[in-house]
């Protein structure tokens, strides 16, 4: 009987590890199932992040090159401008001199 007993315990304990393995082996396929469902949102959130960075990398860049542009379109404006002024202040004083020679003529042909 002893003999028995004995193996019964042993069987009872074996398969008591058996259970605790399975359980221990199925506790394991959760959290490895799990840990892949969070491993693959992350990799689409990366995927989506790094999507979002070129989107704007390629805005900035874009901008850049406007900016650029519209700075050397202002400079060449500004040039344009000055050059102006310097013909309308040519021009004045052209005005200016034709004006003192006709009023100069007209008092000479007043005094005639």
């Amino acid at each position: 009987m002893g003999k028995l007993k004995k193996i019964t315990i042993l069987l009872f304990t074996f398969v008591m590890l058996i259970g605790m393995t399975n359980t221990c082996f199925a506790d394991n396929m959760q959290q490895k199932k799990k840990v892949e469902v969070q491993r693959k949102q992350l990799q689409s959130k990366i995927r989506i992040l790094k999507k979002q960075e070129w989107q704007v990398s390629n805005r900035l860049s874009k901008n850049q090159q406007k900016l650029e542009k519209n700075q050397r379109a202002l400079k060449a404006s500004q040039e344009q401008y000055k050059q102006k002024q310097k013909n309308i202040t040519n021009l004045q004083g052209e005005l200016n001199s034709y004006l003192k020679q006709y009023n100069v003529r007209q008092k000479r042909q007043l005094k005639d």
